[in-house]
């Protein structure tokens, strides 16, 4: 059996990888763009946020991680 996990068309999920993913915010969708970091213990992709379709309000420090599920993910190619 194949444990390999893939985004919604069946291209593969490595570390490292430049993927896109929407994501709920208040009462729309954004969309966001980061690097692969790995996967979660319940087999989620950890995406290292890089930018998303609306401006970040304050002050951050640090990159967001995020656990998305690999149905969600569209790899860049």
């Amino acid at each position: 059996m194949n444990n390999e996990i893939k985004d919604w068309r069946g291209t593969p999920i490595a570390d490292g990888l430049h993927v896109v993913f929407p994501r709920k915010w208040k009462s729309s969708t954004e969309m966001c763009e980061g690097i692969v970091r790995g996967l979660t213990a319940t087999g989620r992709i950890r995406v290292e946020l890089t930018a998303t379709s609306r401006p970040r309000s304050g002050v951050h420090t640090g990159k967001p991680l995020y656990a998305v599920p690999a149905h969600s993910v569209t790899v860049i190619t």
